[in-house]
């Protein structure tokens, strides 16, 4: 039984649903058994649709089933709502997500979702509640690729991934289907983020995956639809529960509708990757409007307005948008055969004082020590990197097949005598004669001039663009 039919349960007989402080009271625990039993054979009997000679469906044991729970009872402590506010007063606590954010039954992509909150929302309001209000420090956390255990969306999915990084903590089984693999989906991420309204941290699991893989892992960075239109996905408020029924909306899972409609729930849509909040039909004379799901209840029709927007990303979405560089290093020796080849310049990014963006081209190259160019200390680069190192130099091919690397790090400045010689007469041999070479060395390798080394933080290369 999944959490769906459970919730499905209490909602619809909520004074006879099991609960965790039932498993400390047989007597009471025992009669909400009984009932349940019961009502499952009713079910059960009234959904037959195997014919003669089907094989019919095993009815649990009550007895078994309370067997089970004292025992779960008797190895576990159970508290209310008192024992928190002193945990808290006396030691940090962690409270961790049961499932991700994308799977959140607000904000996931319908119909494959879970039946719960997976956001902040819950530890944060029971931080509140025990006087611990913006106590809180919350922490992301994801692999450098994406996964997907059984059905639902994975924009980025890769069955050489999935053979390669398969988990053997998560392998395929009948129930939650197959273990699935993909690239890195930025985009996911940063709805995941603003579905949960961001984390203080983020921690980053799985950091071998690059280097093991080398070029193969790749990363998303948009979607776009089958016309080439860029499209963007954006988590919606989630809504607020009135504490009694006022203006109930209908709830209608994806295989089929509950009995009645028990005015607590939206509607989510059969198509998947969409949701959709279905209108109730307008008020009729008696206490028994029909709902769109085909159940009825007896109070407001539904609002008919979505909470959600994640009906915005649907089948349509086809491929992955905008350019997809695959992770790599300056160790990798394609990389290196590519920022070496002939006399490729490099261009480089920095920031200006008041924040502009600027790029000037450059002669480069690659020593035992890493990428390295020179400027001199006074001039637009020397002056940015000496107050902001960071920066970004790219190397394309501007022919067919067409291909860049892409080099995000750190500028490491010095003005040694000897290695400004060195490097600045190195440099001159990729694009001058060799006898023209050592005039350019000493040219450059005077006071006033600087050698740059760039300690790279990200490398992307992309050696064919049209392959």
């Amino acid at each position: 039984m999944g959490v769906g039919e459970t919730v499905a349960y209490s909602l619809e007989h909520p004074e006879d649903a099991p609960t965790v402080g039932d498993c400390a009271s047989p007597a009471v625990l025992r009669r909400k058994l009984d009932r349940l039993a019961e009502r499952l054979a009713s079910v059960l009997s009234g959904s037959a649709d195997g014919g003669e000679g089907a094989t019919p469906e095993p009815r649990p044991d009550p007895d078994a089933c309370l067997a089970a729970y004292r025992a779960f009872a008797e190895r576990v402590r159970l508290v209310d709502e008192r024992y928190l506010p002193r945990l808290l007063a006396r030691t940090p606590v962690v409270f961790e997500g049961a499932q991700g954010v994308l799977l959140d039954e607000w904000h996931g992509f319908h119909p494959y979702t879970t039946w719960s909150t997976t956001t902040a929302v819950n530890p944060l309001a029971l931080l509140a509640e025990a006087g611990m209000a913006g106590r809180a420090r919350r922490i992301g956390v994801t692999r450098t690729f994406a996964t997907r255990h059984g059905a639902g969306p994975l924009v980025t999915e890769d069955a050489g991934l999935t053979e390669r990084l398969a988990d053997r903590h998560n392998r395929t089984h009948p129930w939650q289907g197959g273990f699935r693999v993909g690239h890195l989906d930025l985009v996911a991420l940063r709805y995941a983020l603003e579905a949960t309204a961001g984390v203080d941290a983020l921690v980053v699991t799985h950091a071998d995956a690059p280097a093991r893989l080398g070029r193969r892992l790749r990363w998303c960075v948009g979607y776009e639809l089958a016309d080439g239109s860029p499209v963007r996905i954006a988590p919606g408020s989630s809504p607020t529960w009135p504490a009694r029924p006022g203006s109930p909306v209908c709830w209608a899972p994806p295989v089929r509708c509950w009995s009645r409609c028990r005015g607590t729930r939206p509607t989510r849509s059969r198509t998947p990757w969409a949701c959709r909040w279905r209108r109730c039909s307008p008020a009729r004379p008696g206490p028994t409007p029909t709902c769109g799901c085909g159940g009825h209840h007896g109070w407001e029709p539904c609002p008919g307005v979505c909470p959600h927007r994640s009906e915005r990303v649907g089948p349509e979405v086809r491929r992955v948008a905008a350019y997809v560089g695959a992770m790599s290093s300056l160790t990798d020796p394609e990389v290196r055969d590519f920022l070496l080849h002939g006399t490729r310049t490099g261009k480089v990014a920095y920031t200006a004082s008041d924040g502009r963006p600027l790029a000037a081209p450059i002669w480069f190259t690659i020593d035992e020590d890493g990428l390295v160019f020179n400027t001199g200390r006074d001039s637009a680069k020397g002056r940015a990197f000496a107050r902001d190192p960071r920066l970004t130099l790219v190397v394309d091919l501007e022919e067919e097949p067409y291909g860049f690397v892409q080099v995000q790090g750190v500028a490491e400045l010095s003005e040694d005598p000897g290695e400004l010689v060195r490097t600045a007469t190195a440099i001159a041999r990729r694009y001058v004669s060799a006898e023209v070479a050592e005039e350019y060395g000493r040219r450059n390798g005077v006071a006033g001039e600087l050698v740059v080394r760039v300690r790279p933080t990200r490398v992307i290369a992309e050696m064919n663009m049209i392959g």
